[in-house]
């Protein structure tokens, strides 16, 4: 995996375009009915379509550089999700079965 650094006290222009690129899409997913083509269309434009096939984004959610975020096959990523994603952020499933019990209690 790249590894990258950033300087936040360094932003540049586009990163101001992006932010409000991100706060538009999010509003407009937040106030979308879930799981529509319209707001299937909005999560892959959200994410420039770096999203996997089988995932599912529920809202509410906040995005600050989506362009940066890359999510693979069959993942769900559940309400009142933050993406900071200034370094970049990538989110997949290990293994076939994402979710097992290890030990009941």
């Amino acid at each position: 995996m790249e590894e990258f650094r950033i300087d936040m006290r360094k932003p540049e222009e586009a990163d101001h375009a992006e932010g409000i690129r991100c706060a538009q899409l999010c509003f407009k997913i937040n106030h979308t009915m879930p799981m529509t083509e319209e707001y299937n269309r909005l999560v892959s434009e959200l994410f420039m379509g770096n999203i996997g096939e089988g995932s599912r984004i529920m809202p509410p959610l906040t995005v600050v550089r989506g362009n940066r975020v890359k999510i693979g096959r069959n993942v769900v990523v559940m309400n009142n999700s933050l993406f900071m994603a200034a370094g970049g952020i990538t989110i997949t499933v290990v293994g076939g079965n994402p979710a097992k019990v290890i030990k009941r209690i």
